[in-house]
């Protein structure tokens, strides 16, 4: 027999043959649960055993493995369980398990007694979030290179992830999740330059007749030019580029050696 539900109590391949496989799906147990396992000839075992609850009543059920059970919901959480015997059953190795459901929820059978940590305080990863919504929202974040911005993209994507878990987060994802967005909110320093005034060096300096330029200079000219180019056209770039490529030009155009320090 593959499944016994009565007096309350749900039993598991109870007197199933030991060496040979066997599976079944949804088959219906008292209290408006549904049960799917499958039997392991070669092991000896039960595996893969899910029960679903219809109505949220109280499931007990009899563990098909000596060494107790493990009962987690569809979010990977460890439900709380009550042991008991069974009654009028003669092997009491194997004991029951009693543990409240939820209508609609399905819920792991795994072998092994675990038992719960405790559960990970969300409320750091929360007040973080909230502060970085707000950067985001009121048009800091879009101040910043866009390295930060995809930063904060990120750090807010894997945040909110985090919390929908609820206490199926382990501590080092919170841990994780804390610390990427604190990056990001420390990273709000990189603001994106003022390009204007290379933009508009970049500009003159293409209008230039170079054939005035001896080889030397024109060469170096062109080099500072295109140089500024790639600076004004890098999201990431700082300040500090920005005004230098923009007096490299004005240096190069001039004769002087102003690049000498890129």
């Amino acid at each position: 027999m593959m499944l016994i539900s009565e007096d309350g109590i749900t039993k598991i391949f109870p007197n199933w043959y030991e060496d040979k496989d066997a599976k079944f799906v949804n088959l219906r147990a008292k209290g408006a649960f549904t049960v799917s396992a499958e039997y392991d000839g070669e092991a000896q075992e039960a595996v893969n055993v899910t029960v679903t609850s219809e109505a949220g009543e109280d499931m007990t059920l009899v563990s098909p493995w000596a060494e107790g059970i493990t009962v987690r919901d569809s979010k990977g959480s460890i439900v709380e369980t009550e042991k008991g015997t069974v009654p009028n059953w003669e092997d009491q190795e194997n004991t029951a398990y009693t543990f409240a459901t939820e209508a609609g929820e399905t819920y792991t059978v795994e072998k092994g007694e675990t038992e719960p940590s405790d559960p990970v305080n969300l409320d750091t990863l929360k007040e973080l979030l909230a502060d970085a919504k707000e950067h985001a929202e009121n048009g800091d974040v879009d101040k910043c290179i866009e390295a930060v911005q995809k930063l904060f993209d990120k750090a807010i994507v894997e945040a909110e992830a985090v919390i929908a878990k609820g206490s199926a987060a382990t501590a080092e994802e919170v841990d994780n999740a804390e610390d990427l967005v604190s990056l990001a909110i420390h990273s709000l320093s990189f603001t994106a330059p003022d390009k204007a005034a290379l933009k508009e060096a970049i500009d003159l300096g293409g209008r230039y007749d170079l054939d005035k330029y001896v080889e030397e200079g024109k060469a170096e000219f062109t080099e500072a030019l295109e140089t500024a180019k790639e600076v004004y056209g890098n999201g990431n770039a700082l300040q500090e580029e920005v005004t230098r490529e923009r007096r490299c030009i004005q240096d190069s155009a001039g004769g002087s050696a102003g690049c000498d320090g890129r």
